[in-house]
């Protein structure tokens, strides 16, 4: 099973090298944080509130040694998430 664009390899390091490891949710969170999702839109996708969400999402800044949402991505990228869209002023640049 692949959460959002992570690997099954990332998934098994977030969950087995960490000394608490995430949980579906967390990942899933980790990745909606990593996509630039705020938390409204996640829980309205998800059917739930946007406590929960934010919730989520600090426990996995808590099991990760976040600072912020913007370290989380930091952590999130480095363990092999990638964003699901990237705007067009963030496309690299055409090689000729």
């Amino acid at each position: 099973m692949e959460i959002g664009n992570m690997t099954l390899v990332d998934q098994f390091y977030l969950r087995k090298f960490l000394d608490k490891p995430l949980t579906t949710s967390e990942i899933k969170a980790l990745q909606a944080v990593a996509d630039g999702d705020r938390s409204a839109d996640v829980a309205a996708r998800n059917g739930t509130t946007a406590a929960t969400v934010k919730t989520t999402v600090w426990r996995a800044m808590q099991k990760l040694g976040a600072d912020n949402r913007s370290h989380l991505i930091a952590v999130a990228l480095r363990a092999g998430a990638r964003p699901k869209r990237i705007s067009p002023s963030h496309q690299p640049p055409t090689v000729r």
